[in-house]
């Protein structure tokens, strides 16, 4: 449930970000900030998992 509750927020950050970037002067700092939100999400899936096992 954690983890369907994460990619939920991952998901409005990151469209935010997108869709901030998409008017942007400089869009590349928003990039990193949708992206960097993601693999935030996979580093911690990643670690919750080994932790399970």
């Amino acid at each position: 449930m954690k983890t369907a509750i994460y990619f939920i927020i991952t998901c409005f950050i990151s469209t935010g970000a997108l869709l901030g970037a998409t008017n942007a002067k400089n869009p590349f700092p928003l990039f990193g900030i949708a992206f960097g939100i993601w693999a935030l999400l996979l580093w911690g899936y990643n670690r919750r998992s080994r932790n399970r096992n």
